[in-house]
């Protein structure tokens, strides 16, 4: 039996999916001025890859051989696309668009609220252009009785020595960090030491500063009833909010010697202190030989004087006209000057002392008021 061979050629057989180009992309979320980085790569096809860039932002390039994209986001960039173009060692192409997933760039801002010793403490910076969880540190600190919670970025506790921290904050949010270094001031305590104010007198200015110091200005100096009755319940006193001065001219006496009253003192950091403090208020001893002397000058104009009457309650007041230098009987003073003084006390605590002159006098003249004794 003859047996005869047969040669037959078998073509292997190819996996289309294999055998089709493609492409895989992997790309990263990153920041406005944080390197960037994304890949596309080739699949299938015939291996020996090149890449071009058919649309891409001009702060980006892309690697022919490896197909790296590249570059760092300038202030302003946002989210955006890149077209690449792969091509493989036989010439077949595809066409991919890369996401470019930019995000602003993390920055701390905000204030810290003022800091004061020994006065509880809570406050925080805030963020902008967070893309993810946020974790706080404090690579420069160093405020004794303060922390900052690493989840939430609140700085707490109770400071307990005042002065001048360098310190610096960092927050991250697992893409970029951002950094604020700055000056902690921890200001002393406030205190405001109780005083006995000096004696005021009925009818007279009175000016005095409740002293405080330290603390965090400006203050808030308001009067506290809930033991005494208020500064300005002694009328004619006010007690500025401002500067705890208390001013004014009293038009009462108080019943008796150190009269209290309390003021409550608030700084900008929250610390409050309410103190006590006492005050006089006489009145005046009356001098029958007189008090108050005032020129006028004849030359047509119309002067208005206005002063406090410290004898007011102790009787009437009578009036006598001096020249300058020289003291004249009544009966040597001419008529017509007499005629033009007026002399009114008021109710309101004050004497009002009118004097008109005629050019034609062309002299001055002082009046001099006379308090009599009390009745």
């Amino acid at each position: 039996m003859t047996r005869l061979a047969m040669l037959v050629d078998i073509e292997p057989q190819i996996d289309p999916a294999a055998a089709r180009l493609r492409s895989d992309i992997r790309a990263t979320r990153s920041k406005v001025g944080v390197a960037y980085r994304a890949s596309v790569r080739g699949l299938g096809g015939a291996e020996g890859y090149s890449y071009a860039s058919l649309a891409m932002p001009g702060w980006a390039t892309i690697d022919p051989v490896t197909g790296d994209i590249t570059g760092t986001p300038p202030n302003g960039t946002t989210y955006g696309t890149a077209t690449v173009r792969i091509t493989d060692a036989l010439g077949a192409t595809v066409d991919v668009v890369v996401a470019l997933d930019i995000v602003p760039q993390l920055t701390i801002v905000g204030t810290l609220a003022p800091c004061e010793e020994q006065v509880p403490y809570s406050s925080s910076f805030q963020t902008t252009g967070a893309a993810g969880t946020l974790t706080w540190s404090t690579p420069i600190w160093g405020v004794p009785g303060l922390s900052i919670n690493a989840a939430s970025g609140l700085i707490t506790g109770l400071p307990t020595v005042p002065g001048s921290y360098p310190v610096r904050v960092s927050v991250t949010d697992g893409i970029g960090v951002a950094t604020i270094d700055f000056v902690l001031v921890v200001a002393p305590l406030m205190s405001a030491p109780p005083a006995v104010l000096p004696p005021a007198l009925v009818g007279a200015d009175f000016a005095f500063q409740l002293p405080h110091a330290g603390g965090q200005p400006p203050y808030t100096i308001v009067p506290d009833t809930s033991v005494y009755a208020s500064i300005t319940s002694i009328p004619g006193l006010s007690l500025d909010p401002n500067t705890g001065w208390v001013t004014g001219r009293p038009t009462a006496a108080t019943g008796g010697p150190n009269q209290p009253f309390s003021v409550t003192f608030t700084d900008l950091a929250g610390a409050v202190i309410t103190q006590t403090y006492y005050l006089t208020v006489n009145m005046p001893t009356p001098n029958p030989a007189g008090l108050v002397s005032i020129e006028f000058f004849g030359d047509g104009s119309t002067s208005v004087f206005a002063f406090a009457n410290p004898f007011a309650g102790f009787g009437t007041g009578a009036v006598e006209a001096r020249t300058h230098a020289v003291v004249y009987d009544a009966t040597s003073i001419p008529a017509v000057v007499l005629r033009m003084i007026d002399v009114n006390t008021s109710a309101d605590g004050f004497i009002y002392v009118t004097f008109t002159a005629p050019p034609a006098l062309g002299r001055r003249y002082f009046l001099k008021v006379i308090c009599g004794t009390h009745t």
